[in-house]
């Protein structure tokens, strides 16, 4: 994940008008219990990460905002199946 290189996972999401399109998600890492912004070398300790979704994180985390209105349908490929 360091070189660019984070796990995808394909998805159906659909849109504000309700139009549906297959697209290749990057699995997002967490800072679980100390937030990257405190700028230490811990906070991307193995520990401190979590591998979530785009979803997943916009609902841990008030500062991450989803800039599209695409809304998750359902999980084609998980990362396993690739």
């Amino acid at each position: 994940m360091k070189r660019g290189n984070a796990p995808r996972m394909k998805v159906e999401v659909s849109d504000a008008l309700g139009y549906k399109k297959i697209v290749d998600i990057p699995i997002e890492l967490h800072h679980t219990n100390l937030p990257q912004r405190l700028n230490t070398p811990k906070v991307n300790e193995a520990w401190n990460l979590t591998e979530v979704t785009p979803w997943g994180h916009a609902s841990m985390d008030s500062y991450r905002k989803l800039g599209n209105n695409f809304k998750l349908v359902r999980i084609i490929n998980g990362t396993n199946s690739w």
